[in-house]
């Protein structure tokens, strides 16, 4: 779902017992040599902590919100024959869905507002990327 209202881009994760059936399979973390979670601490604008993970939780106006951990891992756009370079970015991974986050087929929410309070959101991830993108 485009969401031109929140920052947040998140998936629901393998695993979540508490996210809905989805069109595509959940993110799957083990499977990627490249992701981490990332760490609480300075420097990595944590709204709050989980099990030593930043973590986030998103809620709307209609009642829907989702919460998990945040993971930075290699995202591109596009599809195989656009021949997009992958960058890091930071992507949230459910662990929690509520209301239609949970009865939607959709897989989880991308973010397109202008960051706010610190919050970047994975478009300006993937617009510092100045060795591949020339925003110009």
């Amino acid at each position: 779902i485009a969401d031109t209202g929140s920052t947040i881009c998140a998936f629901p994760c393998s695993g979540c017992e508490q996210c809905g059936k989805h069109l595509d399979a959940s993110f799957d973390f083990s499977k990627s040599a490249t992701a981490r979670w990332v760490p609480c601490g300075s420097g990595n604008r944590c709204a709050s902590c989980q099990q030593g993970r930043c973590a986030y939780v998103q809620s709307y106006t209609e009642g829907s919100s989702i919460s998990g951990s945040l993971l930075e891992d290699y995202v591109s756009l596009g599809d195989e024959f656009q021949s997009n370079p992958p960058v890091i970015a930071r992507f949230g991974c459910h662990s929690k869905e509520t209301k239609l986050f949970y009865t939607q087929r959709a897989n989880g929410i991308f973010g397109m507002a202008p960051s706010s309070n610190g919050k970047a959101s994975i478009l300006e991830d993937l617009f510092k990327d100045k060795a591949h993108v020339d925003s110009s």
